[in-house]
């Protein structure tokens, strides 16, 4: 009776980087004191403090240095947690406060655990594995790195603090506050006083939100910003009003601006930008990067933004905005209100978005900081303003061309941004047009935003993706990429996206992410054929990885006899390696796959 009422929970097995990471705690303190003179001496040393990253020393273990790995429980952890939820569960602890495992049978808990069968080099690691490493690298700062999460970080706390204090507490466009319940009772009367109420109730248990900061990939001197708002009292309300200045930008005209709602509209974008493609025509491609979108922008230029988009709906009709009490929909609002919704106005989208501005509060270093300059760190309108100002400059840019803008696509994510022109092919007039267009497209953005240009030839990278420029009548062509393709060759693997095949995790599972990259070739790849690039380079990586073949094999026929054979011709080219090794044939080639005779025939060189 007792098993039948009881309520189990399961939890989630913990990864490396659950395990080893203590960059939040080491963001809470003001003042971190250098560790380098307790540290191994082994440990790399940059300017006299410890730093180096997991994935390129060789003294880690190689499990440690995919911080997406989970390690396999050992009895000890177990034995102690479920000690301690029994204590828990029954409140032995106020009755028995120096109870402890010791005062257990050990052969009655022992009973509670099956025998794991360990096999030779699967799962021969463990947690403990992971602890004894934390235990070695003592108070040692280690966090994630920004666009390589699976790689890790390990820095003196000096270096750490120095990264927190140049991002916040020395940055012009942030204000040290003094007083953090009586900043919070100031934002709650202007709550109140707006009347937001009706948005959601502000949560008075709420606290403001801890900052930290992690090393980017390319520069580990430079640190990016992370700030969380989850605990925030008007939490409930933010959403809201994200959902509906969303909808509000997802409703715009295809024609007024490039943004994109998601990568899955990269695809059906690109088929309309080539349908306007004519013969003896070509496109003419520029990408671009936007540098300080969160940072520089002066909050005058975001609420023009978002008096631009609601007043460009309210001279269509429209009176607001209706998001669904339960659930995540959201609609314009071109009558009554109905059922199930709640209607927003845009005069409280507007005033809201003022509020949000004047009351962006959070906490680093122990310290309470307000933000005055750039989009709203870390609240969930803060990607949806960033997209509504570029799309508002893309429209006034539009706007400006007449009826050059025929001649004119793109598309853009966020901050990465990619224009392309048309010309007629050997009309030296046309060209030139189409590179004016473009020249004029660079100082569209507001003055505070620094662009910056990514691409150098008629072929360029787009968030895991290549573009392509083509002639008449491809167009633009897309081929889906995954991190570590363009160095398949090297030795290791420098992003660290997948967990290894010794990961303490099911074989579902494991096929199941193999899945997900095929699923990503298919869906970003627009020219039959150019995807064998993917399959082969992700083999590989697997490989690395110590993943059988037969991983890999077994998905793709499954993907491909799915829908209806599409790669037939490389599942017959790219499994039954390890038939092949077998019989004398090398098993790691290295100049790539062979000619293929069939369709969509590529070579990789």
């Amino acid at each position: 009776m007792v098993v039948r009422r009881m309520r189990v929970v399961w939890v989630k097995n913990r990864s490396v980087g659950d395990v080893l990471f203590n960059f939040r705690s080491a963001s809470r303190q003001l003042k971190l004191s250098c560790q380098c003179a307790e540290a191994d001496e082994v440990f790399l040393r940059v300017k006299g403090h410890v730093c180096f990253r997991m994935a390129e020393v060789d003294f880690v273990p190689t499990a440690l240095k995919n911080s997406r790995n989970i390690p396999s429980s050992s009895h000890v952890t177990s034995r102690r947690n479920l000690v301690r939820q029994v204590i828990t569960s029954f409140g032995l602890s106020s009755l028995l406060p120096t109870l402890h495992e010791d005062a257990f049978d050990k052969g009655t808990i022992d009973c509670c655990f099956n025998k794991t069968v360990r096999r030779d080099g699967l799962f021969s690691w463990s947690i403990d594995t992971v602890l004894g490493w934390r235990e070695k690298f003592g108070e040692l700062v280690k966090c994630p790195i920004d666009h390589n999460a699976g790689d890790s970080l390990v820095c003196c706390p000096v270096i750490y603090q120095s990264g927190m204090n140049k991002l916040f507490l020395r940055n012009p466009g942030f204000v040290i506050r003094e007083d953090e319940d009586e900043v919070i009772c100031g934002c709650a009367l202007r709550y109140k006083e707006g009347k937001f109420d009706r948005l959601g109730k502000w949560n008075r248990a709420g606290s403001l939100g801890q900052t930290c900061s992690i090393p980017k990939h390319k520069d580990i001197t430079k640190w990016r910003p992370i700030c969380p708002t989850h605990s925030e009292c008007g939490v409930s309300a933010s959403k809201k009003i994200a959902r509906a200045i969303n909808q509000l930008l997802w409703e715009l005209p295809r024609e007024t601006n490039f943004n994109l709602r998601s990568m899955a509209d990269l695809v059906s974008s690109l088929r309309e930008i080539n349908g306007e493609l004519k013969q003896g025509e070509r496109f003419l491609g520029m990408a671009f990067d936007i540098k300080e979108m969160f940072c520089n922008l002066p909050h005058e230029s975001i609420l023009r933004a978002v008096r631009w988009v609601v007043d460009f709906w309210e001279i269509r009709g429209c009176k607001g905005v209706l998001i669904r009490r339960k659930g995540k929909g959201a609609k314009l609002q071109f009558g009554e209100s109905a059922i199930g919704w709640s209607s927003v106005s845009f005069e409280t989208i507007y005033a809201f978005v003022e509020f949000d501005l004047g009351c962006t509060l959070f906490k680093a270093s122990g310290r309470v900081l307000q933000q005055r300059v750039g989009i709203l760190m870390g609240k969930s309108s803060s990607p949806a303003l960033a997209c509504l100002l570029c799309s508002f400059n893309e429209f006034l840019f539009l706007s400006s061309l007449g009826s050059d803008r025929r001649l004119v696509g793109g598309v853009r994510m966020v901050d990465d941004v990619s224009i392309m022109a048309r010309y007629k092919q050997g009309d030296c007039t046309s060209m030139r047009d189409a590179e004016s267009i473009l020249v004029e497209f660079e100082s569209c953005y507001d003055s505070n935003l620094i662009l910056e240009r990514t691409s150098d030839a008629d072929c360029w990278d787009f968030l895991g993706c290549i573009l392509k420029t083509l002639e008449w009548p491809w167009g633009i062509q897309c081929v889906a990429l995954h991190k570590n393709q363009q160095r398949y060759n090297e030795d290791g693997l420098r992003f660290q996206n997948l967990q290894d095949f010794d990961s303490f995790c099911s074989r579902q599972q494991k096929k199941a992410v193999i899945g997900s990259c095929l699923h990503r070739a298919k869906a970003l790849t627009t020219m039959q054929g150019t995807e064998v690039a993917f399959l082969f380079t992700l083999k590989v990586e697997l490989r690395k990885r110590n993943f059988p073949d037969a991983y890999f094999d077994d998905v793709l026929r499954n993907f491909s006899g799915k829908f209806g054979g599409i790669w037939a011709d490389w599942v017959h080219c790219l499994t039954g390696w390890e038939q092949l090794s077998r019989l004398g044939t090398r098993r790691y080639p290295s100049r790539g796959v062979p000619h293929v005779r069939g369709r969509g025939a590529v070579e990789i060189s």
